[in-house]
């Protein structure tokens, strides 16, 4: 029993130390927050928390690992109930939206975009990544075989989907509150699937306010 004890509080002051880092990583951005304050916030001693973690750049990539690696299990769980390429590409784009408004630790993955510059990524997070453009691909591969998407090439499909999904990013950072983020990913998805162009004597109402 002392021993499940012991593992039981080891896990506690480890998901302590890293809801502390995911609120300060939110709060301040990656640079402006120190394993100090890290350790104030999980009530600990900064000692205690270089014992779990050699520094912010490990509990930073634990932290992205954590939510890529949910993100690829909500997706695919999306893929398992949603028959319909199209239907499930648009359940992704709406839950990446969810996700970023949710965990603002999201933006710092975009890099340059944030301006900040930020610890090299994980193996683990570089094969979440593989993964997540893996389920893309093949939501691609068969829509275009079904005959719902347009005969292109799969790979090209998915890179520009994935494309636009960044775009997200760059649109939270860049946008100063013009457009409420899910109004805006509605817009972007649209465009996605339709294009611009009206449609010859057809309507011109954009099918995100149509629907």
């Amino acid at each position: 029993m002392g021993t499940e004890r012991r593992e039981r509080a080891k896990q506690a002051k480890q998901a302590a130390i890293l809801e502390a880092a995911r609120n300060l990583f939110n709060e301040r951005g990656f640079q402006a927050a120190c394993m100090e304050d890290i350790a104030e916030r999980a009530g600990l001693a900064k000692g205690t928390v270089y014992l779990y973690f050699r520094g912010k750049e490990a509990l930073f990539n634990r932290l992205c690992e954590q939510t890529l690696q949910e993100t690829l299990d909500e997706r695919r769980e999306i893929v398992r109930r949603t028959p319909d390429p199209a239907q499930a590409l648009r359940l992704f784009w709406e839950e990446h939206v969810r996700r970023v408004r949710e965990n603002p630790i999201l933006l710092l993955l975009a890099g340059p975009i944030s301006g900040e510059e930020m610890p090299p990524e994980s193996v683990r997070m570089r094969e979440l990544a593989r993964e997540h453009k893996g389920l893309i691909l093949d939501i691609f591969q068969r829509g275009v075989k079904e005959g719902r998407f347009r005969a292109f090439d799969p790979a090209e499909l998915a890179h520009l989907y994935i494309g636009a999904l960044r775009g997200v990013f760059t649109q939270f950072v860049d946008s100063e509150g013009a457009m409420s983020p899910t109004l805006m990913a509605s817009k972007m998805l649209d465009i996605f699937f339709h294009g611009i162009l009206a449609p010859a004597g057809g309507s011109n109402t954009p099918s995100f306010l149509s629907s």
